[in-house]
């Protein structure tokens, strides 16, 4: 069976976009949203970037960043033709997390790419932020967006390179669970909690660090 080629899929997307058009030009009601219109736009450019990326995922690798952007450029403003208050609840989420999808698709078709986990990892946290703020839940986004942020490096770390796993991740990694701990103590107000427990988990680490460094006798 003879493959179709990346032309062709342009051109399918190309006459797809012209009958919105004509549609749109043609028609009213339905039509005459322009959130929708244009959201169907984005939505067939990311469809032949990612069928783009489909033809050859090794060498045109960096086609899904923007299909996947474009699909969810295209998801969001559908979803704001058809309901404010869906956009406002899950809109951004939804959007910032097509963008983490496709650094994570970079990362795992080829995991030599480990860099693309970080821009993965913060469009998801800031992902998650969006939605825990739009559902006003009892504690800060701030703290989310940390923790995410620290599982994010805490993830580069596993990776494994020619050279072995990374170390360097778990600083920052180490940083920013503190500060988001920091922030979750503040807005739970469970500050005289939270540190203390910190404190033995951490002597702990130190303790148990140590056993296992003592040379046996």
């Amino acid at each position: 069976m003879k493959r179709v080629s990346d032309r062709t899929w342009w051109g399918i997307a190309l006459i797809g976009v012209g009958a919105l058009l004509l549609l749109r030009n043609m028609m009213g009601g339905w039509f005459d949203r322009e959130e929708l219109l244009i959201g169907g736009l984005f939505a067939a450019a990311g469809v032949g970037f990612v069928v783009t990326y489909a033809s050859n995922t090794k060498q045109r690798w960096w086609a899904i960043i923007p299909g996947c952007t474009l699909l969810g450029l295209g998801a969001l403003l559908t979803m704001s033709s058809l309901s404010n208050r869906l956009t406002g609840l899950i809109g951004g989420p939804v959007f910032l997390l097509a963008i983490a999808l496709s650094f994570l698709i970079v990362f795992l078709s080829e995991p030599t790419r480990w860099w693309a986990i970080i821009p993965a990892g913060a469009t998801a946290a800031a992902g998650a932020t969006a939605l825990v703020e739009a559902l006003r839940l009892p504690f800060e986004g701030g703290a989310v967006m940390m923790f995410g942020l620290a599982a994010t490096f805490g993830l580069l770390a596993l990776v494994e390179t020619p050279q072995g796993r990374m170390r360097w991740p778990l600083i920052p990694a180490g940083v920013l669970a503190a500060v988001g701990l920091l922030i979750l103590s503040q807005s739970l107000r469970l500050g005289g909690l939270i540190w203390p427990i910190a404190l033995v988990l951490a002597g702990a680490v130190f303790v148990l660090r140590s056993l296992k460094d003592t040379p046996k006798e």
